[in-house]
């Protein structure tokens, strides 16, 4: 039998080397799965192409809030765990954050989305 592979026999492939040569593949194969299960089952990591995975930090969302005017400025400050886009405010109205995690961050209910949260001033 001639196949695309190169022998020592000319090109002839034996029936034990086709068998060797299947469960070879079938075991590349299997442990090629194995390892990208295991890949996306590491728990507690967070996995980026092209770096180390990272522990995970859990991080509980801010949340909307209401003030009563008193004339001091509420605004939502930026931590180590995620960053604050928009500027608060003193005078009654609403204010809006954009809140943004940083690298190896999640929330605490596991996601990563950017969120807004509202500041309200009565």
């Amino acid at each position: 039998m001639t196949h695309g592979t190169e022998s020592d026999n000319g090109g002839v492939v034996s029936s034990e080397f086709l068998e060797t040569n299947y469960y070879n593949q079938e075991q590349i194969v299997d442990l090629f799965n194995s390892a990208l299960q295991n890949l996306f089952n590491v728990s507690g990591k967070v996995l980026e192409l092209g770096t180390h995975a990272l522990d995970v930090i859990l991080v509980d969302k801010p949340t909307d809030q209401t003030f009563d005017y008193d004339g001091n400025i509420h605004r939502l400050e930026s931590t180590n765990y995620y960053n604050v886009i928009g500027d608060g405010g003193s005078e009654p109205g609403s204010y809006r954050f954009k809140v943004v995690l940083k690298a190896g961050k999640r929330w605490r209910d596991n996601t990563n989305t950017p969120i807004f949260i509202t500041y309200i001033i009565n």
